[in-house]
């Protein structure tokens, strides 16, 4: 949900009609009631029409369904999908909106004719918004420090965002503020405990902080939350590279050993990827293996 963009828009006092898409009407509805309208939400056909929720969908993957929108009724502000990868294409077009939020689900564009002291305040120049990623060169060394400035400031409005709290956390170890990524992994373990990413930040922070049984604690942490999801299960070669590699700096080489060995028992086992095979080298050069 668009908790973090119902947010902002509350905290700035926001006024303004949204387009949003129709599957985050219903809460955009009770979250904006009364200070501002929102454009469809799914109840068909008591409500809206199915013509109406077919444009809203459409608006923000086909320039002219979104152009003839636009010009019908001016919306102030887009709430829009960040899963909709392709909608900067298209905001390219118009350049009247540009993006001030987001949170994990969307990215909030507000319109600088009608909003001009809140696209000049709040308009993010230093992040990507949909891909979670800076977009100044990283030879810059203000570029990620630009891009901390803007996360921070978000975190402020929504502190529980977990992909924009761990973002802002990332971009912290990157700045080698190790103290910052600590603090936004304990925040977000306190909101999303169920979830690998906090402690993988936590133990992240920890290991470049050269605190390696602390590390090892947390990467363990962080495995035995990834469950059953597909994109948490992506993480496992990774943590379990680096709990061997905290083991090594312990110079507990036969626990390593064991660990990398039973998790990677058959290393012609499908699915084995080169980042395994070089973490179980390591460690197997390390155990005199």
């Amino acid at each position: 949900l668009p908790e973090g963009v119902a947010a902002f828009l509350e905290q700035t006092n926001a006024v303004g009609d949204v387009l949003n898409h129709p599957n985050d009407g219903g809460y955009l509805e009770w979250a904006l009631f009364q200070r501002q309208k929102i454009f469809v939400d799914l109840q068909t056909p008591f409500l809206f029409p199915d013509e109406a929720i077919f444009a809203a969908d459409q608006a923000f993957q086909d320039p002219v369904v979104f152009g003839s929108l636009v010009a019908s009724y001016r919306p102030g502000f887009l709430v829009v999908p960040r899963e909709m990868r392709g909608f900067p294409a298209i905001a390219a077009g118009f350049p009247d909106y540009a993006p001030v939020f987001v949170d994990d689900a969307s990215v909030l564009f507000a319109s600088q004719s009608q909003n001009p002291e809140l696209v000049e305040r709040d308009r993010l120049r230093e992040i990507d918004p949909f891909a979670l990623d800076v977009v100044g060169p990283l030879e810059d060394p203000n570029t990620l420090t630009r891009a901390a400035v803007e996360l921070r400031r978000m975190s402020e409005i929504h502190p529980g965002g977990g992909r924009v709290g761990i973002f802002e956390g990332v971009i912290a170890l990157e700045r080698g503020d190790t103290d910052t990524a600590l603090r936004r992994a304990a925040e977000l373990a306190a909101i999303h405990g169920d979830r690998p990413e906090p402690d993988r930040l936590r133990a992240d922070a920890l290991y470049r902080a050269r605190r390696f049984a602390e590390a090892a604690d947390a990467y363990q942490e962080a495995i035995a939350r990834l469950g059953s999801d597909p994109a948490a299960r992506a993480q496992q070669p990774y943590l379990e590279g680096q709990l061997w590699g905290s083991l090594v700096e312990l110079g507990r080489f036969e626990e390593a050993w064991r660990a990398a060995r039973l998790a990677i028992p058959d290393i012609y086992a499908p699915g084995i990827g080169a980042k395994q095979l070089g973490a179980l080298g390591r460690v197997a050069l390390q155990s005199g293996r």
